[in-house]
């Protein structure tokens, strides 16, 4: 085996036990917070079989840690593939509008609009377009 292989699989080793010392953490974390809501009675399942309940929830909320960027950072990805997806369609529209093509910064400002139309917070949401990418 060359070293460089070696390397490889020491990365990909301390990788993984990061990873399982995390989601041991994040799971621990989920039980806790489930289990207090449970008690304090925020949380009542229609089906009384408590096992079932709990298993159905926390399967719901590690899928949710395992697709977030702390865990998966292409999970920014679908983010800037909406942005850049959306941009096209506010360049046809302000073609439209203003009979010419529109400036890099006219396009930013007016998608920056649109998304504080639809978001409370388009910042946290990943839906503003830098200069960069239109």
């Amino acid at each position: 085996m060359s070293e460089a292989s070696a390397n490889v699989r020491q990365t990909i080793s301390m990788f993984c036990m990061t990873l399982q010392a995390h989601l041991a953490t994040e799971a621990a974390s989920y039980v806790c917070r489930l289990l207090g809501d449970v008690a304090a009675g925020c949380v009542a399942p229609h089906n009384p079989d408590w096992d079932k309940y709990l298993g159905a929830v926390l399967d719901e909320m590690v899928s949710k840690w395992f697709n977030s960027a702390a865990v998966t950072p292409l999970s920014e990805v679908v983010a800037i593939e909406r942005r850049l997806t959306r941009i096209p369609q506010v360049i046809a529209r302000l073609h439209g509008e203003l009979g010419r093509e529109p400036s890099a910064e006219e396009v930013q400002s007016s998608q920056h609009a649109e998304m504080r139309l639809r978001h409370k917070d388009p910042k946290r949401h990943g839906s503003l377009v830098s200069l960069a990418e239109v």
